[in-house]
């Protein structure tokens, strides 16, 4: 299933986003380009940033972040790891 994304669920999109292999990056380096919690949380609510995840039961697989105005779309997949 796939949903409109939550501020709540942001430990998980995290801990996906930390997890791939391809464009990896820790969350220090994150952090270190100004990505946070906390920054994708106010740039979602203030309406910068949109988010969809995709649902296996309960657990959050993959999401998408768009950054509205520059149209740019970034996909994510868990790794089978992390859905294991």
């Amino acid at each position: 299933m796939i949903r409109a994304g939550r501020i709540a669920g942001l430990p998980s999109i995290i801990r996906i986003r930390t997890a791939v292999a391809e464009n990896h990056l820790s969350v220090e380096q994150m952090a270190e380009r100004g990505i946070t919690q906390d920054s994708i949380a106010a740039e979602l609510r203030g309406g910068h940033l949109a988010c969809w995840v995709a649902m296996e039961g309960d657990a959050i697989a993959g999401f998408s972040l768009a950054d509205q105005p520059a149209q740019i779309t970034w996909p994510v997949r868990a790794p089978s790891t992390l859905l294991a």
